[in-house]
C-alpha cells in the first residue's frame, strides 16, 4: 500500500515485480477479510458489519489508485492541419453539434456529419474543434481510410498524452490499449474526431467504450454499434445565396465589390460560373483559386473554357440523382488541371494513386535515383544525394498549394480525395505514365522480405508506406472494375507481395488476404514463386484465422510449385507450415514427420554454408511441439535445446524466438503437472514479448497459460488476473464475434470460478460462472458451426481439450 502511494501513477506501469507483491498481499488481505466475516456473522449488528466487510473486499479486489496528475500535459490538442481562416456559414449546424457534445454529459456522445463528398464535412468538423479547445482537456484528430492510418492515429495520441508505456516502432496494438486504459478511466473531458468513417469493421476494434465526446464524417450514416444516443445531421451544399457570399469571401471581393473596383460584366460571369455547380463547396473553391491565379486574364476567360470543357471535352458520368453537378465539377477539375505547369501535374498525378491523408515528401527522394521516371526526371538530383527537393520539385509543390489541390504539414503532403478522383476521370492521358512512377516510388521505398523471413526489424518503415501501397493497389482494381485497365509493372506484384506479408506479421490477416488476392491477379503465370509466394501468404492469414481448409489449399499450391523449381530454403519454410498445419488439424504424428522434413531441407542448406541457424531453430522448435502432443516429453526438451544452442549463436537471449522457446518448455512442464516450473517459464516468455510484441496473440496465450497453472496451484486470485489480462488483449485482436481465444478463455475463467467457492462470495461466483460458462458455449457452437437445436454436452470436458483445439496450435 506504501507503494500505492508513492506512486499514483495508475496500475497499467507498475513494475511487474511489484504487481506480483501487491497481489500476494490482496490474496493474504481477502483471506483475512473472510476470516473476519465468519467472525462478524455472530455479532448482533449483522447486516452492517457484512456490508462493511463487503465493501472493503471489493476494494481490495479493485486495487483502486490515485489518479495521475497530468496538468503539465493539458490541454492537448492534435488536428491535421491549421484553421481555415476563410471557413464560411455552417452556423446553425456547429450550434448543433455544441449543444449535443456538452462536456458535462456522463455518457458517451457520437455525433455523425454525413453527406456527399466535396460538400464540406471535414472542415465543419474541424472549425468546431478549433472554436471549442476551451471545452475539452484533449481533442484528437482520427484517420479513418485505412487500418494503417488508424492505427498511427492512435499512436500519435498515447505520445501526445505522454503515457506510460507507449512504443513508436510497431506496437501499435499496445498503444491503442494504452490509450482505450485512458479514455476509460481519465477525469478529463475529451473529444475524438474520426474523419472519412466509411469502414464499419476498421472502426470497430478502435472504438472507446467510455465517457467522452466523438464527431463522426463520413458519406453516409453508420450505426454500427446500435448506439440509440447517436445523433447527428446530412450536411447539404450551399443555398445559392450563401454559394455567392462563399465565393465572395474565397476570392476576396467582398471590399473590392464596396469599392466598384470589378466591373458588372466580370461579377455577371462570376455568378453564372458559381451558379453551375449547386453550391458545392470544394468547386466553389476551386473556382475561387483559378479567379485570384494570374492563369485567366478575367472571369469572362475562364467562364469561356469551363463551358468549352462541358459542352465539348468533359464526358459525361453515368446518371444518377447529382449527374448535373457531378459534370460541372468535373468541368472546372478540368480546367484547372489543365492550367497546371507540366511538372506541377506530374507531381499531382502521383499524388492522386497514394494515400490522400499522408504521403510523404521523401517518396520523391528515393535511394535510387534510376527510380524516377522521365515522367518525373525534374525530381532527380545531382551525383551527390540531398535530403532536399529539387528547386524544380519545390516549385511544382508550391504550384498545387497555391491551386488549393495539396495540402502540406511538414514534410507530409495530404489531396482532397475528390480531387484523386477528378484527376484521372478529366485525364486519362497521364494514367499510365503517373502509375509506372506511383508503383516504382513506393516499391523502392518499402522493405523487402527475403527467403521468406521476417520484415519485424523493418516494421516502422513498413508503416510509413504501407497504406500508399494499399492504395496503389486498390486504385489499379478500380480502374480494372470501370472497364479501363491500365498496365502494371511486375514491381507492382513485387509490392503487393511485401505489403501482403507485412500486414500478415502485424496481424491484420483481413486486409493482408484482400491485397494478396489483387497481387493474384497480376500472375499470369500460376505456376510461379511470386504466385507461391502470395499463396504462402494467403496460408498464414488463414492459418491464424482457423480458417484451416482454406490455409490447406493455399500452402497446398505453394508447396507444389516449391517442390517444383527446387528453391531449397523456401521449400522448407512451406514444408514447415504445411506442417504446423497438421497440428492445428491434430494430427501430430503428421506435423512431426512434415517438420522432419523441413530440418532435412534447411540441414543440407546448412550445410552448404547458408547462415540458416534461426530458421532451423524455429524446425526444432516445432518438432518439440509436435512431440509434446505426442507426450514424447524427453524428446522435446532434447529438441528444445538444439533450437535455444542455434538461437544463442545469432541472437541475443531477449529475442523473441527465445519467447517462443521459453513457452514450449512451459508447456511441456505444465502437461507433466510441473505447475511452477511452467510458470517459470512463462514469466521469462512474457518479459521477452512485453518489450517486443506485447499484444500478440502469445502474449494472451502465455497469461492463459499462466492461469492454468496457477489454477492448478490453488492460486485462484492470481488465475483470474492472468485470465483479465488475456481476455483483454483476445479481445483486442479478435477478427470477429465469434473468437477461439475468447471461448478460450470464458470457459477457463468459468471453471475458476465454480472451484473457488468460499464464504459469502459464493453464490455470486457461481452465477457468473454460469455466465460465462454460456458464453463460451455459444461461441464453441458458432465456432464448430454445431446447431443450437441440438447442442453438445461439454460439461465433461474438465481440461478444455475442446476449446484449446479451437485456437491456431501456435497458442496452444
Amino acid at each position: 500500500m506504501r507503494f500505492v502511494r508513492e506512486n499514483p501513477s495508475g496500475p497499467n506501469v507498475w513494475p511487474q515485480t511489484q504487481v506480483d507483491r501487491i497481489d500476494k498481499a490482496l490474496t493474504k488481505m481477502e483471506s483475512g477479510v473472510r476470516d473476519l466475516y465468519n467472525i462478524a456473522i455472530t455479532s448482533q449488528n449483522l447486516d452492517q458489519v457484512q456490508a462493511g466487510f463487503t465493501s472493503l473486499l471489493e476494494r481490495t479486489r479493485a486495487g483502486q489508485v490515485a489518479r495521475m496528475d497530468d496538468s503539465d500535459v493539458f490541454p492537448c490538442v492534435w488536428l491535421p492541419s491549421k484553421r481555415n481562416e476563410k471557413f464560411y456559414g455552417r452556423e446553425d449546424q456547429l450550434r448543433e453539434i455544441d449543444s449535443y457534445l456538452d462536456p458535462g454529459s456522463k455518457r458517451l456522445r457520437t455525433y455523425m456529419i454525413y453527406g456527399r463528398r466535396g460538400v464540406g464535412k471535414t472542415n465543419i468538423a474541424l472549425e468546431y474543434a478549433f472554436r471549442n479547445p476551451g471545452k475539452f482537456d484533449a481533442i484528437f484528430w482520427i484517420n479513418c481510410e485505412t487500418a494503417s492510418a488508424l492505427r498511427t492515429s492512435f499512436t500519435r495520441m498515447a505520445l501526445q498524452l505522454k503515457l506510460g508505456g507507449v512504443e513508436t516502432h510497431g506496437h501499435h496494438e499496445e498503444n491503442l490499449i494504452i490509450v482505450h486504459k485512458w479514455l476509460a478511466r481519465t477525469e478529463r473531458t475529451w473529444l475524438l474526431i474520426f474523419d472519412n468513417a466509411e469502414d464499419d469493421a476498421l472502426l470497430r476494434l478502435y472504438w472507446p467504450e467510455s465517457t467522452g465526446a466523438i464527431i463522426i464524417t463520413s458519406r453516409r450514416w453508420t450505426n454500427f454499434n446500435n448506439n440509440a444516443l447517436r445523433d447527428g445531421q446530412t450536411i447539404y451544399p450551399f443555398e445559392p445565396v450563401q454559394g455567392w457570399e462563399l465565393f465572395v469571401r474565397l476570392a476576396e471581393w467582398e471590399i473590392k465589390i464596396e469599392n466598384n473596383e470589378i466591373p458588372e460584366s466580370e461579377i455577371a460571369a462570376a455568378q453564372a460560373l458559381v451558379s453551375e455547380f449547386d453550391g458545392l463547396p470544394l468547386a466553389i473553391d476551386q473556382a475561387a483559386s483559378l479567379v485570384n491565379s494570374d492563369r485567366f486574364s478575367s472571369v469572362h476567360e475562364l467562364l469561356d473554357a469551363y463551358r468549352d470543357a462541358a459542352n465539348n471535352i468533359v464526358p459525361h458520368r453515368p446518371t444518377h440523382q447529382h449527374s448535373r453537378t457531378h459534370h460541372a465539377v468535373d468541368s472546372i477539375w478540368f480546367v484547372i488541371f489543365q492550367a497546371l505547369s507540366k511538372n506541377a501535374k506530374a507531381i499531382l498525378s502521383v499524388l492522386c494513386l497514394l494515400s490522400p491523408d499522408v504521403t510523404y515528401l521523401d517518396v520523391f527522394l528515393p535511394r535510387s535515383q534510376g527510380v524516377l521516371t522521365e515522367f518525373l526526371a525534374f525530381c532527380r538530383q545531382p551525383s551527390q544525394a540531398s535530403p532536399n527537393l529539387t528547386s524544380e520539385a519545390r516549385a511544382a509543390i508550391r504550384e498545387l498549394l497555391e491551386a488549393s489541390l495539396i495540402k502540406q504539414e511538414g514534410r507530409i503532403i495530404s489531396v482532397h480525395r475528390v480531387v484523386q478522383e477528378a484527376f484521372f476521370y478529366v485525364n486519362k492521358l497521364e494514367r499510365q505514365d503517373a502509375f509506372y512512377a506511383a508503383v516504382y516510388l513506393i516499391y523502392d521505398a518499402f522493405p523487402k522480405q527475403v527467403n521468406g523471413r521476417p520484415l519485424h526489424s523493418s516494421w516502422e518503415r513498413c508503416e510509413r508506406y504501407v497504406s500508399d501501397g494499399i492504395f496503389i493497389a486498390d486504385r489499379y482494381s478500380e480502374f480494372e472494375k470501370i472497364g479501363d485497365p491500365i498496365q502494371a509493372p511486375p514491381e507492382l506484384r513485387w509490392l503487393l507481395m511485401n505489403v501482403a506479408w507485412y500486414l500478415n506479421e502485424v496481424g491484420d490477416y483481413k486486409e493482408s488476404l484482400r491485397v494478396a488476392n489483387i497481387g493474384y491477379s497480376l500472375c499470369d503465370d500460376r505456376e510461379s514463386l511470386d504466385y507461391a509466394h502470395l499463396r504462402n501468404t494467403s496460408g498464414c492469414c488463414y492459418h491464424e484465422l482457423m480458417e484451416l481448409n482454406n490455409a490447406k489449399h493455399a500452402w497446398q499450391d505453394a508447396l507444389a510449385i516449391r517442390k517444383k523449381l527446387s528453391e531449397t530454403e523456401e521449400l522448407a519454410n512451406i514444408t514447415n507450415n504445411y506442417a504446423n498445419l497438421a497440428f492445428s488439424e491434430g494430427l501430430h504424428q503428421l506435423s512431426l514427420e512434415r517438420h522432419l522434413e523441413a530440418k532435412a531441407l534447411r540441414t543440407t542448406l546448412e550445410q552448404s554454408g547458408e547462415e540458416i541457424q534461426v530458421p532451423l531453430a524455429v524446425t526444432h522448435l516445432c518438432i518439440a511441439r509436435a512431440q509434446t502432443g505426442l507426450a514424447q516429453f524427453e524428446e522435446a526438451a532434447n529438441s528444445l535445446d538444439v533450437a535455444e544452442s542455434l538461437i544463442l549463436q545469432v541472437a541475443p537471449t531477449t529475442s523473441p524466438y527465445m519467447a517462443d522457446l521459453y513457452y514450449a518448455r512451459g508447456n511441456i512442464a505444465l502437461a507433466e503437472r510441473k505447475n511452477h516450473l511452467a510458470r517459470d517459464h512463462y514469466e521469462k516468455a512474457r518479459a521477452i514479448l512485453n518489450n517486443t510484441t506485447p499484444t500478440h496473440l502469445l502474449v494472451c496465450s502465455v497469461h492463459y497459460k499462466i492461469a492454468c497453472a496457477e489454477f492448478s496451484n490453488g492460486e485462484i486470485r492470481s488465475a483470474i488476473r492472468h485470465l483479465d489480462v488475456a481476455y483483454e488483449l483476445a479481445d483486442l485482436r479478435r477478427q470477429d464475434v465469434n473468437d477461439p481465444n475468447l471461448a478460450r478463455i470464458l470457459w477457463k475463467k468459468s471453471q475458476v470460478l465454480s472451484n473457488q467457492v468460499v464464504g459469502f462470495v459464493a453464490q455470486q461466483d457461481v452465477e457468473q460462472a454460469a455466465r460465462l460458462r454460456s458464453q463460451a458455449e455459444q461461441m464453441l457452437f458458432e465456432l464448430q458451426e454445431i446447431s443450437t437445436s441440438n447442442p453438445r454436452d461439454y460439461s465433461s470436458d474438465s481440461d478444455g481439450k475442446v476449446y484449446d483445439n479451437l485456437v491456431c496450435g501456435f497458442f496452444r
